[in-house]
């Protein structure tokens, strides 16, 4: 079975217009950060050098994260910082961050 079958419960193929709009295309930051506290995203954004583009599946959600993470909690959380957004990474199964103005 795949991640994303895991993740989700079905294949991206079978995931009607309406599944996929609730996990692909939130460039707006807050709207992301909303929508990580209540489940699984899936988006993208650029990462710091600026040109690679970090496709990710995240969330905030920490019964997600402990029933995906074999550490407490996912383990170490880094601290908020204005203009960032941390999130757990699913498929890396640790936390991430990134620049806000970098979702795209």
């Amino acid at each position: 079975m795949s991640k994303f079958v895991e993740l989700v419960g079905k294949e991206f193929t079978e995931m009607t217009k309406e599944d996929k709009s609730k996990f692909i295309g939130h460039p707006d930051p807050m709207e992301l950060k909303g929508l990580l506290k209540k489940g699984i995203v899936h988006f993208r954004y650029l990462k710091k050098d600026g040109e690679t583009v970090r496709y990710a599946w995240g969330t905030k959600n920490m019964k997600i994260i402990e029933d995906n993470s074999a550490k407490p909690g996912g383990g170490y959380c880094p601290p908020k910082v204005a203009g960032y957004t941390i999130y757990f990474d699913l498929e890396k199964g640790g936390w991430r961050a990134f620049l806000d103005s970098n979702v795209i």
